[in-house]
């Protein structure tokens, strides 16, 4: 085991109740056999952050710390005789593991890590093909290992797609909230939402009220800006663009005013007015705010 740091470390090894210790000293490496280190898994602890690497004939893989650890991996299999993926993964959260687009379900056996809330399982993978293996709420590792031929089996940590989790799977790019420049009606606006590959923002609910809040905050926006709301021409009532229910408002005071003065909703961008929504004639001019949703990483077709 190679163990690299830039700082003096106290290292802890082994399992329950074997455990061995040792002390690197700042700016140095080490190369070591732990014989506390035994076939399955062993804890390894470190007081400081390191660089940890596990050698065996034909191998050189790097260990992933917890904090490391990711939501979302993609494994691809390049070999047609062996491949296999090595899954650690919260204990209690076992059954919530996806496998692409459902549900994760394999004939491997899950082992519980002692002395930690992890278990791992190492399951077969089929042959030259991607695969996305994600948790919807905590933090997971995955190794691939493959073997060619006779040859030695070789392998290391997956790719790394996304390191938080999202319970609507592997997320690419987050959303974005964006304010236009140019002030235009509420129709020129919504089609230049679109144009962008999203939609007029809809706070339809406390919670996304709550996020458009800080995000206009945190960019200092201010005047005033449509929201993906107006009334219907056939009933007059109120309805967002984005088919979501209309139960949530958030409306000024002495808002909304009568049909003739106002069709389209907009929004105040000033904190100390809580960001209060207003009724507008549809043909004024006011600027865009834009709601583009996340992207998620899919495969086209996983058995190819």
């Amino acid at each position: 085991m190679l163990l690299t740091s830039d700082q003096s470390i106290q290292l802890k090894y082994g399992s329950p109740p074997l455990y061995g210790s040792q002390t690197l000293d700042s700016g140095s490496s080490n190369l070591s056999f732990y014989q506390l280190l035994k076939d399955g898994f062993s804890n390894i602890t470190t007081s400081q952050p390191v660089s940890l690497r596990l050698i065996r004939t034909t191998s050189l893989i790097d260990l992933i710390p917890v904090s490391m650890f990711s939501a979302c991996y993609l494994v691809h299999s390049t070999s047609t005789i062996k491949s296999l993926a090595v899954i650690i993964v919260e204990t209690a959260g076992v059954q919530d593991l996806r496998l692409n687009s459902g549900q994760f379900n394999s004939t491997g056996k899950w082992n519980v890590i002692n002395g930690t809330k992890y278990s791992w399982a190492a399951v077969d993978l089929y042959p030259l093909m991607s695969q996305i293996i994600w948790h919807p709420s905590s933090k997971i590792a995955v190794y691939v290992f493959e073997r060619m031929g006779s040859w030695a089996p070789y392998g290391g940590p997956a790719i790394s797609i996304n390191e938080e989790p999202d319970p609507n799977g592997c997320m690419v790019t987050p959303a974005v909230l964006d304010v236009g420049n140019l002030s235009i009606s509420w129709q020129a606006s919504r089609q230049y939402c679109v144009k962008r590959g999203g939609q007029l923002a809809g706070p339809t609910w406390i919670g996304a009220h709550h996020s458009m809040a800080q995000k206009l905050t945190e960019i200092g926006a201010s005047g005033q800006a449509w929201i993906g709301l107006r009334r219907s021409l056939l009933t007059t009532e109120w309805y967002w663009q984005s088919g979501r229910s209309f139960s949530f408002t958030n409306w000024e005071r002495g808002q909304p005013v009568s049909l003739e003065k106002g069709m389209c909703a907009s929004v105040r961008m000033e904190p100390n007015g809580n960001y209060t929504w207003s009724s507008v004639r549809c043909c004024s001019s006011l600027r865009p705010m834009c709601y583009i949703p996340p992207r998620y990483f899919s495969l086209t077709n996983p058995f190819a």
